[in-house]
């Protein structure tokens, strides 16, 4: 298949893009299984996730954060434990996940 030049730059644009710190517990579902998980930055397109030990890149991916919000994802590397993973969708520009919610952090409360 060939890319066109759009296709070509994007992937490189994507790894330039700011990423914010952030230390949010999720589990991360893919294949048959799924682990528990630290986002440990985060941007529009994108997130660095420590506690992957057995995901492959180009592994499919669901996050799910304690409050039960669920994300889908592309793994695109792996190294060590740590992975990096394409968002299917990006968050808008304003999502709590950037800026490092606390609400985020813990389950929801039932009322």
């Amino acid at each position: 298949m060939q890319l066109n030049a759009t296709q070509r730059v994007q992937p490189r644009l994507l790894r330039r893009e700011e990423r914010t710190p952030v230390q949010i517990r999720a589990s991360l579902y893919y294949a048959t299984t799924f682990e528990p998980a630290i986002i440990c930055d985060i941007s529009r397109h994108g997130a660095g996730i420590e506690g992957c030990r057995s995901v492959m890149p180009g592994d499919e991916v669901t996050i799910k954060f304690l409050d039960g919000r669920k994300l889908t994802a592309r793994v695109r590397w792996w190294l060590a434990g740590r992975c990096g993973v394409l968002f299917d969708v990006p968050l808008e520009p304003d999502d709590r996940l950037l800026r490092d919610d606390p609400a985020v952090l813990a389950p929801s409360k039932a009322r």
